[in-house]
């Protein structure tokens, strides 16, 4: 980790979005993701607030996914 949180924000935030590209399925994702890099962009500007509440509806936006099981 790097003394600046933003950057280690920015930093989780990439990771999490390589660690979904790489379990497929990417294509029911698009909408999260760019809210996430909307989000990346917002920690960048300094913009906690706008930054949390994208993310939050990033996540949302997970949640309503349907769970699927690949056998």
């Amino acid at each position: 980790m790097t003394a600046d949180p933003t950057a280690d924000a920015v930093a989780e935030l990439i990771a999490g979005l390589a660690w979904t590209a790489a379990c497929g399925d990417t294509c029911v994702l698009t909408g999260p993701v760019a809210d996430v890099r909307r989000a990346v962009e917002a920690l960048r500007a300094g913009d906690e607030a706008t930054a949390r509440a994208t993310l939050d509806a990033a996540l949302r936006a997970l949640r309503a996914i349907p769970v699927r099981h690949h056998h």
